[in-house]
């Protein structure tokens, strides 16, 4: 299932997703949500403190046993 979320974007936050984008080489939207995920991932992880973790869905799983900490992220549909 997907859904769809407009939202407005001050033209300077703009500028920086678009400069975001083409530095990793995904589509706007595609680099929103990489950018979504990732900080909800630092937030459980707790590199994030000042915003409340139930501010972010649990969407990624982490993985033990590979001598690190490793976030599997479900497949994009």
């Amino acid at each position: 299932m997907q859904h769809r979320i407009t939202i407005d974007l001050p033209e300077d936050t703009y500028e920086e997703l678009l400069a975001l984008a083409q530095a990793v080489g995904f589509t706007p939207e595609m680099t929103a949500e990489y950018a979504i995920r990732l900080v909800s991932a630092c937030v459980r992880e707790g590199l994030i403190e000042d915003v409340p973790a139930r501010a972010w869905p649990t969407e990624a799983q982490l993985l033990t046993g590979t001598g690190g900490k490793v976030l599997d992220f479900p497949p994009a549909k």
